[in-house]
This record gives C-alpha cells, structure tokens and sequence, in this order.
C-alpha cells in the first residue's frame, strides 16, 4: 500500500486512485473511486511463521505510540493525584493557577478540535500505518446484505485487530449458520477454531486480575500505577503472539 503526501492509494490495479475518505459498510472498507473493498489489517500467513523476536519488533513498530499515550495519560493522572493529596500543602500564587487554567483550557480546546477531526473521518484514520490489500468484495454486492455486518462484528471480538475474511478467497461477505461459517463468494464453509475463545478469555481474565491488583496498590502509592502499562504491554505482546500462532480456520468444501 503506497501513500501519497497524506493520502492512501487504492490498491486496486484498474484503480490505484489516492483518497482522503471511505465507504464504510456493513463492517467492510471500500475505495470511494472504484468502491471496491479494502482488507485492513488482514492476519497474514507471514505471521504464522514469525519468531517471537520478529513478531515483538513488528508488535512495537505498531503499538509503541499507544502505549506511549497511554503512560502520559497515566503519568498527569498521578501528577493531579498528588497535586490533590497534597493540596494543604503547596502555598501557590494567584496567577499560578490562571496560568494553569488557561492552559488546561488552551489543551482541551486542542484535544476537542482534534476529536471532531478525527471523527469526522473516523474509518479513514483507522486505516493508518496498517497494511491494506485489495479486497475482492464490491460496495453493490454487500449494500444491501445486512447479515454480513452481524458476522463481522463476532468475528472482530475473535480477531483482535485483524481484519477477519475468507481463509480460501479472502471476501468479507461471510455469513454465520450456528457454529458455521459459509463465504458468499465462493461458497466454502468453515468452523473457527475453539482456541481463539480460549485465548481472548484468558486474556481478559489476566487483564482483570491485573486491574484489580494496580487499584489494590493505590493505597500503597500511585506511582504503582505506572507498572500497569508495561505490565499490560507484556501481557497483549504475548497473548498476540500466543494468537498469532494458533490455527484459526477449520475449512469444508463447498
């Protein structure tokens, strides 16, 4: 997928068009031009194969900034804690906190504008350093199958953030019958594997645990709250890896 200036070029050959903007429907990306579909983040096979360094050096390439917003979130949280625990305590002028009431004013009115831009193209942001493929899906053929958002929206829960398709022909049109899966392309079925249940319910188990430890310790000092987001980053490094690594489809003949 190629960029041009702050725009992503479709990867459609017939195509290859720049665009600021998506159709987003049912679940599935589409090039406004051609209005076929986008895979965004589509789990690739090259990643079944990844030692645990590759895939950790490819895991912080694209979370690093995350986790790093994360820690400043966490970080000027603590500060107002402290701020607030040791207020009788600090003897501060009056036009300190102007000062800093104007600030905090000037950086919520930043943050605002940012989020209105933001959702104002949600779906489009999303698509940023991710790898994107053409689609085989066209806008007409999923406009009016509303079954494929309800399919979609189960399989991304299993998925994390890959984009969930077709194992054998990579459409998105997919279909769910019970504990079935049938592709309206090119009509194969087939089971997901039980171990993806397993592996995000172990996840969130840990993640909870975690939670209630790190709340625990606030009585013993809210810089332990710090540990939570590395602690954390190790946590959904693994289980990704552990994921990444476990067989998802069990395919059937049409």
């Amino acid at each position: 997928m190629k960029h041009s200036l702050n725009k992503i070029i479709c990867p459609h050959s017939n195509c290859a068009k720049p665009f600021d903007k998506v159709i987003y429907h049912h679940g599935i990306v589409f090039c406004p031009h051609c209005q076929k579909s986008l895979l965004i983040n589509p789990f690739l096979p090259e990643l079944e194969k990844m030692t645990f360094r590759q895939f950790a050096r490819r895991f912080i390439k694209t979370q690093w900034k995350l986790y790093a917003d994360a820690m400043i979130i966490f970080a000027i949280f603590i500060a107002i804690v402290e701020v607030i625990a040791n207020f009788d305590k600090i003897n501060l002028g009056s036009v300190f906190w102007i000062k800093l009431s104007l600030m905090a004013l000037i950086l919520l009115g930043v943050g605002i504008y940012f989020m209105e831009k933001n959702l104002q193209n949600y779906h489009y942001y999303k698509l940023k350093n991710k790898p994107i493929l053409k689609g085989v899906d066209t806008y007409n053929l999923v406009k009016d199958d509303f079954e494929i958002s309800v399919t979609l929206e189960d399989l991304k829960v299993k998925f994390n953030t890959f984009a969930p398709c077709c194992p054998n022909c990579h459409s998105q049109r997919l279909h769910q019958k019970i504990d079935k899966f049938h592709c309206q392309n090119c009509h194969h079925q087939f089971i997901i594997s039980p171990k993806l249940n397993n592996i995000n319910t172990h996840h969130l188990v840990i993640i909870y645990v975690l939670m209630f430890f790190i709340i625990r310790s606030l009585s013993d000092g809210s810089y332990l709250m710090l540990l939570f987001i590395p602690i954390l980053f190790l946590v959904n490094l693994s289980s990704q890896y552990y994921w990444c690594k476990t067989p998802k489809w069990k395919l059937q003949s049409p």
